[in-house]
């Protein structure tokens, strides 16, 4: 079920989790963060990069911000 921002609705625990990751995501790659993009279970941030929950779930911090960097980076040269 989702509420008028697309948000699903989740049990407490698993809605606490997501919103405590996405914050971290948010401040680790200084750019904001909404879930969940295309009403699946992944982060999008406002450059448009995709992260899956798993990737965020394993908190490679370096491998997420080397990501966003890259991504950043193509989506310029395309």
């Amino acid at each position: 079920m989702t509420t008028g921002w697309g948000y699903f609705t989740q049990g407490a625990d698993q809605q606490i989790e997501v919103d405590e990751l996405g914050s971290k995501l948010s401040e680790v790659l200084d750019c904001a963060v909404h879930y969940p993009a295309y009403g699946k279970h992944m982060f999008e941030c406002l450059c448009g990069v995709i992260f899956p929950i798993y990737l965020v779930k394993g908190q490679n911090w370096e491998l997420i911000k080397r990501k966003h960097i890259e991504e950043q980076r193509y989506a310029m040269e395309v």
